[in-house]
């Protein structure tokens, strides 16, 4: 804190900072939280209701409002944490795999271009890159509507896992 800064202006900056995180983390796993959560969220972090404010207009205590947005935010650090997926997360993963070149030909090419399995990977890393589309073409075909939201946790830990040991042993190659 500067000098010029007060305790209020810190505690609203560490506020507005938690309102973005809390959007960024229910635009990536809003769907896996109940309607009721996901709807709490919207009002509290994106409308800036109140958790009275909520809890009037859906006819339910304050208690419950709180313990819904708490539980849910709970929740998206979990998924968070588990899958590193928020924007943040991918460049600094991006980053650390991307070799850096004096005339910075490979950065330029790995910032403007998707993240595509390089033809070069080995085929143990094809499998999870196969299972993960396939997670993905489920979740599109089912409108994001899941029923067994832990079972698809499970699996995208599991091939998350699955990646890290094989990057970690330094499969890929290029």
């Amino acid at each position: 804190m500067t000098a010029q800064e007060t305790p209020g202006d810190a505690r609203q900056e560490a506020a507005l900072r938690r309102a973005v995180r809390m959007g960024q983390l229910l635009d990536l796993y809003g769907p896996l939280l109940t309607d009721k959560q996901r709807e709490f969220m919207s009002l509290h972090y994106g409308e800036d209701l109140s958790f009275g404010e909520i809890a009037r207009e859906y006819g339910v205590s304050r208690q419950a409002v709180h313990d819904a947005v708490k539980h849910a935010e709970q929740a998206l650090e979990s998924y968070e944490e588990r899958l590193r997926l928020t924007p943040a997360q991918v460049e600094q993963r991006r980053a650390a795999a991307v070799p850096s070149y004096p005339d910075g030909s490979a950065e330029e090419q790995a910032t403007s271009q998707p993240d595509p399995v390089p033809a070069t990977t080995t085929p143990n890393l094809r499998p999870a890159v196969e299972q993960i589309e396939a997670a993905i073409e489920r979740l599109r075909r089912t409108g994001g509507v899941l029923y067994n939201v832990d079972g698809l946790v499970r699996e995208l830990e599991e091939l998350a896992q699955t990646l890290r040991t094989a990057l970690a042993e330094g499969q890929p190659r290029s």
